[in-house]
């Protein structure tokens, strides 16, 4: 299937505005998505980011931005010994962009952090071009939902 922005916008009305939704609320949504949607072939509208620590010697402290092209639009941070980071996208706060304008920079306060043994995380978002959902491992310290996408 697929899925021009217009029927993108349109059927995350529909998520937004739940099953018992009024034709007026959907229509709500719609202008609120068409205002805040980019133009676009491979649209992504980012839905949950999770990062919890698993540093098991101590504190450390460790900073993970998202961005849309050149600005932060999520800040995340936590202790990597045992902290818990988590964000899902309420109906009217989407984040929608191209597959390429979203990404992620890790930026660990303390020497010696590895992301692959100090952080478990994922990112969720969901396609325009398929409506599909999409759940992926955060496993570099740089990175965007196009990295994701290079097969798709």
């Amino acid at each position: 299937m697929k899925t021009n922005r217009r029927d993108f916008i349109q059927w995350l009305a529909l998520i937004a505005a739940g099953t018992a939704a009024r034709p007026e609320q959907i229509k709500a949504f719609e202008q609120y998505y068409d205002a805040n949607t980019p133009v676009g072939n491979r649209l992504v509208a980012l839905d949950e980011v999770q990062l919890i620590g698993l540093h098991n010697r101590g504190g450390m402290p460790v900073v993970c931005n998202f961005y849309k092209q050149d600005r932060i639009i999520l800040p995340a941070g936590l202790n990597a010994f045992g902290g818990v980071y988590f964000w899902r996208a309420g109906p009217d706060s989407k984040i929608i962009a191209d597959a390429t304008d979203i990404f992620w920079k890790f930026d660990p306060k303390t020497p010696g952090f590895e992301l692959q043994n100090d952080i478990n995380g994922t990112v969720s978002y969901i396609r325009s071009w398929d409506r599909a959902r999409r759940t992926e491992k955060l496993d570099k310290l740089t990175g965007s939902i196009a990295d994701f996408e290079a097969d798709a």
